[in-house]
């Protein structure tokens, strides 16, 4: 309650909140659990949220959600009051395709987080990884057009986070499916069809070690690295994409 009257009292029509991360398919509860919990919680401010006209924006945010749940819980709360925040590197965590994840959450996208991601082959199913837009290879220019399509209102706010090694989904590994186990068998082909597309191999960069913070030099070069990540990316956008005023007007 007090974040959507900070949201109202800052002039913002959105406020994004999330259900919490992977580690929510996995553990004692069922995730369905968790997803009926979080109907539940939206529903008890939903009449606040309505008298402030502000809309709660659910991202699908760290593995959590795919496009298919995240749309089911949307519209058992009420999406008159509750849309999605569609970030687009997300879907990748969760085997999806994140044009998939538009298509299915596009009618209610009320914010979003973009960048581009690259789905790779592995030895154990696949690899993805984060990196600048346009180094992917998951057609991100089709989920833009995508979303200005069906939502030309809503903001393209990049969120670009390089510097991380790729990130393995063993979906050879009969366990594996413990975490999705309602998941699509087409759904899950168009993900495996990004395997195959080009650039399909870990991008170039400096990355952060697992585990331990990097030491104060790392971090510094790790920083410039994502400094100039980010200004290629918006380079991108405007030229190739045709996004932001310059964009548009260019």
């Amino acid at each position: 309650r007090t974040m959507l009257r900070v949201a109202h009292l800052l002039g913002s029509p959105v406020l994004r909140c999330f259900l919490g991360s992977q580690a929510d398919r996995q553990g004692a509860v069922p995730l369905r659990e968790h997803l009926a919990e979080c109907v539940r919680t939206l529903r008890a401010v939903a009449p606040l949220a309505r008298d402030l006209g502000v809309m709660i924006a659910v991202e699908n945010h760290a593995g959590d959600l795919q496009g298919r749940e995240l749309r089911w819980l949307i519209e058992e709360a009420g999406p008159d009051y509750v849309g999605a925040c569609l970030d687009t590197g997300n879907p990748v965590w969760v085997v999806e395709d994140p044009l998939l994840a538009a298509e299915v959450l596009a009618p209610y996208v009320v914010t979003t987080h973009v960048r581009d991601s690259r789905v790779m082959p592995h030895p154990r199913g696949a690899q993805v990884q984060w990196v600048p837009m346009g180094q992917g290879n998951v057609a991100i220019g089709a989920v833009i057009d995508h979303l200005r399509a069906r939502r030309p209102q809503v903001a393209i706010n990049l969120e670009i986070i390089t510097g991380l090694p790729p990130r393995v989904l063993p979906y050879f590994e009969p366990d594996f499916w413990q975490l999705f186990p309602e998941m699509l068998a087409a759904d899950f082909a168009r993900f495996v069809a990004r395997t195959v597309q080009p650039p399909n191999a870990p991008f170039a960069q400096l990355e952060a070690p697992p585990g331990a913070a990097p030491d104060p030099a790392l971090c510094e070069r790790l920083r410039l690295q994502q400094r100039q990540h980010f200004e290629e990316s918006v380079r991108y956008c405007r030229t190739v994409l045709g996004l932001g005023e310059r964009g548009r007007s260019g």
